[in-house]
């Protein structure tokens, strides 16, 4: 197939429906381990620093196999790569229900991480297609990748009191499976894998120097390895935090889990409000705002905050970590060209699921100089603070996007 730098994807509602429901997936699967780790310590009778690390090697998963997954995106086929998506961290997730030692689980979690590195610089690719308001888009879409990661915790903790711990990962699953073989449905019906439509901008974009480009996109990589940190570290450790800071949870997967969901829900739709921001006000401001209040809750967290003082001090965390998401994808949006602003993309999810990668053995190191999540949150703050001087070097105008429109 022919590359054209000015050829992008007619996202139809049907098609959006999808790629909503693909990002909410995208998110479910890895954060449901920490939630299956508080009952593996007790069934398996091994200590949370040991159970923990074959998450690293989903991570590493999902931040290796990005850019690939996004060259195939573009060489082959958007839409093929999503059914793959579907069917593939579907069955992933089943063969992780089934193992039985670390190294199982390792090896289950490795490909639950290789097939949700297709969805980022594949799907918002698509996302953002055909917009000029590509803050409320991302938002919206982000919002379904918000609950992923609100249900994992909620199912996570639901299904391992009831059913056990393997039913977490294999009803998950076995529903991404059902949506990878409706997406095909709905492809057969369509006529074919590869509905791409030939589209230009529509009047183009004022013309901005190369520099500057390069500038603002090294910018919002630093702001996205910083806020990656943040979150994927508060992803794994809040149920743990919860569990030790809240004497009501201690022992109680199931309540847990659903305190866990109910704050990384509330915090996901942060997006709604932060994504049309972003279509009216300089990320400058905005990102600046985030890392300030989010560097005021990690102190709470890091000051050790108790009782129901700490999920507050942690819905804060989310809200802001959640909220920079849309804001950081449309600054990119907006100072990328279209013809690779996919390969931007991808750099940025690798930078981020690559930082991640270390985000496991850091807490457990951490956790160990203090038993408990003190010299974390420390860090952490400091992160957040980082986040808020990176963004006084951002433009302080918002750049439009060009509508693009069928030729």
């Amino acid at each position: 197939m022919a590359k054209s730098a000015q050829t992008t994807t007619i996202v139809t509602p049907a098609r959006r429906l999808f790629l909503n429901l693909g990002h909410f997936c995208d998110h479910l699967f890895l954060p449901i381990f920490p939630v299956v780790v508080l009952a593996l310590e007790r069934e398996w009778q091994r200590p949370f620093e040991e159970l923990i690390w074959p998450l690293t090697v989903g991570l590493i998963g999902f931040a290796g196999a990005t850019i690939p997954a996004g060259w195939l995106g573009d060489r082959w086929s958007r839409d093929g790569m999503l059914a793959i998506f579907f069917l593939g961290i579907g069955a992933s997730s089943i063969l992780t229900g089934m193992m039985d030692e670390p190294l199982g689980l390792a090896v289950g979690l490795g490909f639950i991480g290789v097939f949700a590195a297709i969805y980022h610089p594949v799907g918002l690719a698509m996302v953002v297609s055909g917009t000029d308001q590509v803050g409320r888009v991302l938002g919206v879409n982000g919002v379904w990748g918000n609950m992923g990661v609100a249900a994992a915790a909620l199912l996570a903790g639901l299904l391992t009191e009831r059913l056990g711990w393997r039913a977490a990962f294999i009803v998950p699953g076995a529903f991404a499976l059902l949506l990878g073989m409706a997406y095909l449905i709905y492809l057969r019906r369509a006529g074919t894998l590869v509905l791409v439509r030939a589209v230009r901008a529509a009047g183009g974009l004022p013309k901005v120097d190369r520099r500057m480009q390069v500038r603002v996109i090294l910018l919002a990589l630093a702001v996205a390895a910083c806020g990656g940190l943040i979150f994927g570290s508060m992803t794994v450790v809040l149920p743990k935090a919860l569990s030790e800071g809240v004497s009501q949870f201690a022992g109680g997967t199931e309540l847990v889990g659903r305190w866990a969901a109910a704050i990384f829900a509330l915090a996901a739709f942060a997006q709604l409000v932060t994504g049309p921001l972003a279509d009216r006000y300089p990320a400058r401001t905005l990102i600046f705002a985030v890392g300030v209040g989010q560097a005021v809750c990690l102190l709470l967290l890091a000051g050790g905050a108790t009782g129901f003082a700490m999920p507050l001090a942690a819905l804060g965390v989310m809200l802001f970590a959640f909220g920079q998401i849309p804001i950081n994808d449309a600054l990119i949006a907006r100072h990328a060209d279209e013809d690779w602003r996919a390969r931007v993309y991808a750099c940025k999810y690798v930078l981020t699921f690559g930082v991640a990668t270390v985000q496991v053995p850091l807490i457990v190191w951490l956790r160990g100089m203090s038993g408990d999540f003190l010299w974390l949150f420390t860090l952490l703050t400091g992160l957040a603070a980082a986040v808020a001087l990176v963004a006084l070097w951002l433009p302080g105008r918002t750049r439009p996007v060009a509508v693009a429109t069928q030729t």
